[in-house]
């Protein structure tokens, strides 16, 4: 896993404090030619605008790479319900093609963080989220239309925590 900090700004890391770590919000973010250097490029160039708000705590990539974007104890900006940022750890999954699916390295380093953090923050499985469950954005739209295969991440992260 590597670190690279965005830049306090009211765009995307307003260095805020999370209140409480109660679940884990999946989605997916940019298209299947997007590398975690654009993810953090194009979160980076937001600071330089006002009108969206975005940011993630982490990105993980096709390969299965995870880069870490905002300190776990800061809110990101990735739920248009503000309230939700401040109770929640985000995670956002490059996908490996127009369907929006996840690769199986990604999916591999999505289940590993995710449980890793439900048995930081003494969560369940059921508290990994998808986007789609706070604000019924499309998001991530695969596993919003074949909501089977994020029951199926689910199970392996259930397993992952009882380990």
């Amino acid at each position: 896993m590597k670190t690279d900090y965005l830049n306090i700004n009211e765009m995307t890391r307003t260095g805020e404090k999370i209140k409480k770590v109660e679940n884990i919000i999946l989605h997916s973010i940019g298209n299947m030619y997007s590398t975690l250097e654009i993810c953090k490029k194009e979160m980076d160039n937001l600071m330089n605008q006002s009108d969206v708000y975005f940011s993630l705590h982490y990105v993980i990539d096709k390969e299965g790479n995870i880069l870490n974007c905002i300190p776990e104890e800061e809110i990101s900006l990735s739920c248009r319900k503000i309230d939700t940022n401040y109770y929640a750890v985000s995670i956002g999954c490059i996908p490996c093609d127009e369907s929006g699916k996840f690769s199986k390295k990604t999916i591999d380093s999505l289940v590993m963080l995710a449980s890793n953090l439900c048995i930081k923050y003494n969560l369940e499985a059921k508290n990994v989220l998808r986007h789609y469950d706070i604000t019924l954005k499309r998001c991530p739209l695969y596993y919003v239309d074949n909501s089977v295969m994020f029951e199926e991440i689910r199970k392996r992260i259930k397993i992952d925590i009882s380990k």
